[in-house]
């Protein structure tokens, strides 16, 4: 919001309070979430630390089951009850958020992005970046990166 303030770009008035309202949305509705004891959190911290470190690579339930010694089953109903999404979700979640960064880099192209943070090429990335965040990457590059005449 900082940045949309100080660079001014159209609409920017209009941005910075769209953003503190969703600042505001996800404060209040992180509040309403369960309780979930920290003992569960902490029998599935090995897999999402492995997502987090690893999103780049291949990873299946299996593998995020087996790095916390649960069956697959229960790894994932655990999973999904405190992070209210599946570890494959989550996954994506992760990459998307990862591909979001470097795309506002300006250093890399989309193929690269789709390429590094895991998928097998740009057809699949694009659906899925379209999936999580309702825009194509090309939209999303559109959308977020100030005009070269805006910067000072």
């Amino acid at each position: 919001l900082e940045h949309i303030y100080n660079s001014k770009p159209p609409l920017y008035k209009l941005k910075c309070i769209n953003g503190i309202y969703n600042i505001i949305i996800s404060l209040a509705t992180s509040s309403q979430n369960k309780y979930i004891p920290t003992k569960y959190q902490q029998i599935i911290l090995p897999a999402t630390q492995f997502i987090n470190d690893n999103y780049n690579q291949k990873i299946t339930n299996n593998d995020l089951a087996d790095m916390c010694s649960l069956s697959t089953t229960y790894f994932r109903r655990l999973f999904t009850r405190i992070y209210g999404v599946s570890p494959i979700v989550y996954l994506h979640q992760t990459r998307i958020q990862k591909a979001k960064e470097m795309l506002l880099s300006e250093y890399v192209s989309i193929s690269n992005v789709a390429q590094t943070i895991g998928y097998a090429n740009i057809y699949d990335f694009s659906r899925t970046f379209k999936k999580h965040t309702g825009q194509s990457p090309t939209q999303y590059l559109k959308n977020k990166r100030i005009p070269l005449e805006n910067k000072k």
